[in-house]
């Protein structure tokens, strides 16, 4: 089996695994919701998308097979692939939640900074429109 190759039960495993990080470290820090649901869809071309408009209990698809090439061709653990993935399409969620517009710079900072330095960009926390983006929350050491 070629490196980072799982059988679909430990691609389960690890879809889950970063499930419920992002349920135990990161929804208990936004405000907008405290619930959101995942599934693992085989045949989209994305890495993953939010299902538009279930912003009050969001909708995020991933996409394994997807991940997978992303990690092979980044270089990247498969884990952190489907972590970062969750994460931006949470982004999503926030921002629609929010009556913004979808940002996919903004929606990046979130998995950037917390898989990088543990830390949630105040955008995610804060609903105050007027607090500056580069505060960060400090969330894992």
């Amino acid at each position: 089996m070629p490196p980072n190759r799982y059988t679909q039960d430990k691609q389960y495993e690890i879809i889950n695994k970063a499930e419920q990080e992002v349920r135990e470290k990161v929804l208990p820090l936004i405000p907008d919701f405290k619930e959101f649901e995942l599934y693992n869809i085989k045949n989209i071309q994305h890495l993953g998308k939010y299902v538009h408009g279930t912003h009050k209990k969001p909708i995020i698809c991933v996409s394994y097979n997807s991940c997978q090439k992303a990690s092979d061709y980044y270089e990247i653990d498969i884990y952190t692939t489907i972590l970062t993935t969750i994460l931006h399409e949470l982004a999503h969620a926030i921002q629609e939640s929010r009556g913004k517009k979808f940002d996919e710079e903004e929606a990046e900072s979130l998995p950037k900074n917390y898989i990088h330095n543990g830390l949630l960009p105040e955008w995610v926390a804060d609903i105050s429109p007027n607090k500056p983006k580069q505060i960060f929350i400090k969330i894992k050491d």
